[in-house]
């Protein structure tokens, strides 16, 4: 699809359609970049955008998004008027982080890009560059994971309580004729 031709009148119903399927006002989904998609064959437009949750306030994340309009693509289909593809860029797919470590895929943003024009809009597309974070899991910390957090390092236990590490977290053993509500974390 042409870049121009999605700006006008086109536009308006992708961003109905996002809008519906994510149950936010239109005014609430903020597109930052059209881009023709130059890897694959025939005529694929990639979109960039984010939404505001109209519940919390905030954006919804990269994942929310992804889930919502996955799981209501005919909807966003019928509502845009366009074919909408499920997406393939995800580059946590083929697991690279070590040591049990979270992958996050993140988005970086180098420069503004020339101005598109059609008849009606005039938008300058920011370009996003795929990338990659690796986040340790609960109770680790290091370049590589490989250090274990002391939760029992603060004495978080009360009342002369011995804390007892485990992994990802800590036990609090109470004395005798003492018990607690967060003996587990």
């Amino acid at each position: 699809m042409w870049e121009e031709r999605f700006l006008s009148p086109l536009l308006a119903n992708f961003l109905e359609g996002v809008a519906t399927v994510l149950a936010t006002p239109k005014e609430d989904v903020f597109i930052f970049n059209i881009q023709n998609d130059t890897d694959v064959g025939g005529q694929v437009l990639n979109v960039s955008f984010s939404a505001m949750s109209p519940r919390s306030g905030h954006f919804f994340s990269s994942e929310e998004l992804q889930e919502q309009l996955y799981m209501k693509r005919m909807t966003l289909t019928s509502v845009s008027m366009l074919e909408v593809l499920p997406f393939d860029d995800n580059v946590c797919l083929r697991e690279p982080c070590q040591n049990y470590m979270k992958c996050i895929s993140v988005l970086r943003f180098d420069s503004s890009s020339p101005f598109i024009a059609s008849l009606s809009t005039l938008f300058r597309p920011i370009h996003p560059i795929t990338g990659l974070r690796c986040r340790c899991p609960q109770g680790f910390t290091g370049d590589y994971c490989e250090m274990e957090i002391n939760l029992c390092y603060s004495n978080p236990c009360l009342n002369g309580g011995i804390c007892t590490r485990k992994e990802g977290g800590y036990t609090c053993i109470c004395r005798q004729n003492f018990s607690t509500i967060m003996i587990d974390l």
